[in-house]
Order: C-alpha cells, then sequence, then structure tokens
C-alpha cells in the first residue's frame, strides 16, 4: 500500500511539473516602426523582417537573405568591471545583431547549412559600420552553428568602447553596415577556416523602443524571480 502511494505521489509530482512546464507564458511581442519587437527578462529584441543582406560570397557568387534581429541584453556588472563594459544604469549592457547567412561549402561541410543532422561548426566575424570597423576580427573569439538549430549567426559584444560604438550607430538608425564572416570545421585549429563572404545591410531608426522597453523588461524580470516562472521566446 506505501509503495503504491509513494508511486502515486511521484505520477502526480511528476505530473505537476510538466503541467508547470507547460503553463511557461510566451514573452510579450508586437510591432511598432516596421520592428518586429519581444522582450524577455533581461533582453529586448527587435527585428526588421524586411531588410535584405546583400552577400558576396568567397566563391564569387552573390546572394540575399532576409531580416536582422538586433539585441540589448542586461546583466549584473561588478565594480572592477566598470572600465571595461558598457554600462547602462546599474548593469551590463551587450549589443548586437542576428544576421542572416547563406549557405557555402568548404572542405567537407557546408558553412551554415540548415537542417542537415551532425553538421556543426565554428565562426568568426568583423563588423563594419559607415565604414568604420567596430568588431574587428579575433582569430580567439569564435561562435557555433549546429545547422538543426541555428538560423542566423550572431555579431555583438559589451567591451568598451567598442560596444558603445556599436549602440550609437545602431540608434542614430539608416546605418550602412557590413559583416565579414569565416568558418571552419568544429574540429579543426583556427588557422583551418576559410573566408564564407561579405553581407552589406542599412538598418533604420529604432528610436526610442529600447529605452522605453527596458522598464518592461526590469518589471518582467521581477516577476519571473518572484514566481519562478519564466516567459517562452518567439524569436
Amino acid at each position: 500500500m506505501l509503495r503504491r502511494t509513494l508511486i502515486a505521489g511521484l505520477t502526480l509530482l511528476a505530473m505537476s511539473s510538466v503541467a508547470l512546464a507547460q503553463e511557461r507564458p510566451a514573452c510579450p511581442t508586437g510591432t511598432e516602426l516596421g520592428w518586429n519587437w519581444e522582450y524577455d527578462e533581461n533582453k529586448v529584441m527587435l527585428t526588421d523582417p524586411d531588410v535584405l543582406v546583400s552577400w558576396d560570397m568567397a566563391n564569387g557568387t552573390k546572394a540575399t537573405t532576409k531580416g536582422v534581429t538586433v539585441v540589448y541584453s542586461w546583466s549584473d556588472w561588478s565594480e572592477n568591471q566598470y572600465v571595461t563594459w558598457l554600462k547602462d544604469g546599474e548593469q551590463k549592457l551587450q549589443v548586437g545583431l542576428y544576421v542572416p547567412p547563406p549557405s557555402l561549402p568548404l572542405s567537407g561541410y557546408t558553412a551554415f547549412a540548415q537542417g542537415e543532422p551532425q553538421v556543426m561548426h565554428d565562426y568568426y566575424s568583423e563588423l563594419t559600420a559607415g565604414g568604420v570597423v567596430i568588431i574587428p576580427f579575433d582569430e580567439d573569439d569564435e561562435d557555433g552553428w549546429k545547422s538543426t538549430r541555428s538560423t542566423h549567426v550572431y555579431t555583438g559584444l559589451s567591451k568598451m568602447p567598442e560596444a558603445g560604438l556599436l549602440r550609437d550607430r545602431l540608434e542614430a538608425g539608416d546605418e550602412a553596415f557590413t559583416v565579414q564572416r569565416w568558418a571552419k570545421s568544429e574540429y579543426q585549429d583556427a588557422s583551418a577556416r576559410s573566408p564564407v563572404g561579405t553581407g552589406s545591410f542599412t538598418l533604420k531608426s529604432f528610436g526610442d523602443l529600447v529605452v522605453d522597453m527596458k522598464p518592461d523588461v526590469d518589471a518582467e524580470m521581477a516577476k519571473a524571480k518572484a514566481t519562478g516562472v519564466y516567459c517562452v521566446e518567439k524569436t
């Protein structure tokens, strides 16, 4: 009898856990100034679904992808980070861009292929705004791509002064950006990376959207900490 009661209790607990997991609300979303916005407990994501990215590929071909996302992400910081990281109020701020790349066959794999099982690789970036290099190429700074879940590649940072310059360029609007990519197999040394291509695009202004949403982000974090329930991102 005790064993049955214990099993029943564990089953009920498991069912309750599943129910709670399913009760996570969707993160707030909307559209304003031509941007699709979304925020959660620590970041704001603004997507221009119509912006075109024109790519000059390393193999001499040209390609076009569509949709770029701007991300502002806040986290706690300590006193010894103050001169190193971009500060927003009492928090550290990271600013970045998610840009959709086209696929390109490289040695033994396809860089930025989507849907191919087990295809993983590392990529590197350089970001230019208005002809000025904002984020220089760094062979020690790599990000990972997994074909079954990745659709965009990220370029961003918190480090000053580059992060502050990127934020200024983004908030000014009508800025021409250029992102250059390199990639390698996840098992290769960094020296084996190959050029993928260079993408160019122009982002329109998003006005004060991020500033206006920051109190909502803080409120979402306070609610999540109080309830233990975090919203589910759509972007």
